[in-house]
């Protein structure tokens, strides 16, 4: 009787792992597909201090900085949001990113030929430091594409 009484227990012990491991990968299963709906939303991850390409629509952004002039910047409507990513522990990340401030030289490109058309640029995405930034996200050495 004792030697059923312990293989009965033995049994039902290792059934009850085998449900509660079961359970668990379709918690983890179902984990990972919320966290793939969530990524999927975003089309792009980048990461600051590289060089990324991205398209919207470029426009022109006018606004007074801290001695009252008036200044133009240009800012990228992105056609789907992005997130970009830092591995310095300094810069904080910045998720569902619509909008990234651009730097050209203006003795190469005139951007105003290009205002309120979907453009491709690239260049070195970098966050906001200086008190001209006026976006989280900013492009510098930027490129038109096309």
């Amino acid at each position: 009787m004792k030697k059923i009484t312990f293989a009965t227990l033995f049994i039902c012990a290792v059934f009850m792992m085998i449900t509660s491991c079961n359970s668990e990968n379709k918690q983890s299963k179902n984990e990972n597909q919320s966290n793939n709906l969530k990524t999927e939303e975003v089309s792009q991850i980048y990461e600051f201090e590289k060089q990324a390409t991205i398209t919207g629509i470029l426009q022109e952004l006018q606004y007074e900085n801290t001695a009252g002039t008036k200044m133009v910047t240009y800012i990228i409507k992105l056609n789907s949001p992005i997130n970009v990513i830092s591995k310095n522990s300094e810069i904080d990340a910045q998720n569902n990113v619509k909008e990234v401030q651009i730097g050209f030289s203006d003795e190469v490109i005139n951007p105003a030929s290009y205002l309120n058309k979907t453009i491709t640029v690239a260049g070195d995405i970098y966050p906001e430091q200086t008190v001209n930034d006026r976006r989280p996200v900013v492009m510098i050495n930027t490129k038109i594409i096309k």
